[in-house]
């Protein structure tokens, strides 16, 4: 036997350098890995979530899933910013403070540049003014509550995709939270453009520089102020828009995220503009692109905010591709039978009714995946929803009449949105021959089988939910 030349080791083991290469790539692929953050140690979960919020916002935009959002809502704007800002100057006028818009429009535009801000502005407050309401009509009213509400529904759609959400909110649901933000929505902003006007007085900012020390805070009280106030605007979009539960803390730190790249795209746009006359070819059409191409990026911002919020809270879609969100037939039919079983469970404990997002949680899938499955057992039948949001879920029937035959086929019927498939397969007879057999020989299986013989089975999951106390 030869001896072991301990020369030849060393010669074959990898360098410094390389040693510490191979160990930061070991730990970017922990970090980043599809691993649940609760299996890796204490001490790295926030540096974790941090890199995999960041990396899966960043896959966002290179892979365009969230350019194709923003386009839509860029034409939809165009579409109905008259009759948005013509419902908003009805209501304001109706409380004698109409005059505010304008000043409030020149500052949203202020990125454009004070010239284009002022030019676009004016004309836009003079399309408002030729809205005459009250001579619309009933044809011409409908059409305008009719295009501001497209243009809410957009809204809602985009962040709603974010969030991989496929339900949208009942038609009284939706009717009625956006009359209410488009009748109180103007309201409160100029409720907040007065009590910020109040504070800014030259009596208050007079008072406050002749006191030692206040100077800086003064300086800095105006660079923030605009910033807080989009924190907070961004917030209550996430928080109230998608239609699902959104935590104050996911939605706040997506609402900081956008303002502060809100304000960043500002600054970056009007020194563009100052330093650039590439846009001159445009000539008469350059006011309308420069304002959809700010658009644009504006509206790509709130969505990233509103991604970031989503994988904040729900870590698991951050190391996911969207598309490999999809399920397969087999994992279908698994995450519903669990779904349907801890529903009757719960309500045969007598304990409060699940929500989409604690079920996804109990079952340890996730929430798209639940979210689907529950679509398509409300389309079929075999689920209602009830209470405000977030909606609970609920047995449309008794556990003992629904079969899992029954729902297999719900499954099977259903298309990628959870809804009934419109779309016919080919007639072939032999095929459909063989399917029927399969299907029937599936269903001997299973239709024996219902709700409550599998919560009533030996191996069932233990049931560990507290019942509701009675009241009174």
């Amino acid at each position: 036997m030869d001896a072991i030349n301990p020369e030849s080791e060393d010669a074959e083991r990898p360098g410094w350098a390389r040693r510490r290469v191979i160990s930061a790539r070991r730990h970017w692929l922990t970090l980043t890995g599809p691993a649940p953050l609760r299996w890796l140690p204490e001490g790295v979960r926030r540096r974790a979530l941090v890199l995999r919020v960041l990396r899966a916002g960043w896959r966002d935009l290179i892979h365009g899933y969230l350019s194709l959002q923003a386009m839509s809502l860029v034409y939809t704007t165009l579409l109905s910013l008259v009759p948005l800002l013509a419902v908003s100057f009805s209501v304001l006028k109706g409380f004698g403070v109409h005059n505010q818009v304008q000043p409030l429009l020149y500052n949203v535009l202020r990125p454009l540049g004070w010239q284009k801000a002022h030019e676009l502005g004016d004309q836009i407050i003079g399309f408002v003014d030729n809205v005459k309401v009250g001579l619309l009509g009933g044809v011409g009213l409908l059409m305008l509550i009719y295009t501001v509400l497209l243009l809410m529904q957009k809204i809602e759609d985009a962040l709603n995709y974010t969030w991989h959400i496929k339900r949208g909110r009942s038609l009284g649901q939706t009717f009625a939270i956006y009359m209410s933000v488009l009748l109180v929505g103007p309201l409160l902003v100029f409720g907040a453009i007065s009590l910020i006007s109040a504070l800014a007085t030259d009596s208050v900012v007079d008072w406050l520089a002749h006191r030692q020390g206040y100077e800086t805070a003064i300086q800095w009280g105006g660079q923030l102020v605009p910033y807080v106030i989009l924190v907070v605007a961004f917030t209550f979009v996430y928080m109230m828009v998608p239609n699902t539960s959104v935590r104050f803390k996911p939605a706040l730190i997506g609402a900081s995220i956008s303002a502060a790249l809100w304000e960043l795209w500002g600054w970056m746009f009007a020194a563009f503009l100052a330093n650039s006359a590439g846009y001159a070819i445009y000539a008469a059409f350059a006011t309308l692109f420069i304002f959809m191409f700010w658009l644009y990026g504006s509206w790509l911002i709130l969505l990233v905010g509103s991604s970031i919020a989503c994988y904040i809270q729900h870590p698991q879609y951050a190391t996911v591709e969207p598309d490999a969100l999809k399920l397969s037939a087999r994992a279908r039919e698994i995450i519903a039978i669990a779904v349907m079983r801890e529903i009757a469970s719960r309500f045969q404990a007598g304990a409060p009714a699940w929500t989409v997002a604690e079920l996804a949680n109990h079952i340890d899938a996730p929430d798209p995946a639940v979210e689907w499955t529950v679509c398509a057992l409300l389309a079929g039948g075999l689920l209602c929803e009830g209470g405000e949001k977030p909606t609970r879920l609920m047995l449309a029937k008794d556990p003992s009449a629904i079969t899992l035959a029954d729902m297999v086929t719900v499954l099977r019927d259903a298309d990628s949105t959870g809804t009934p498939s419109k779309l016919k397969p080919p007639e072939d007879l032999q095929a459909t021959r063989l399917i029927e057999a399969s299907e029937q020989a599936r269903d001997d299986v299973l239709r024996g089988q219902t709700i409550r013989s599998l919560i009533d089975a030996p191996d069932a999951p233990p049931s560990s939910y507290k019942p509701v106390p009675p009241t009174g």
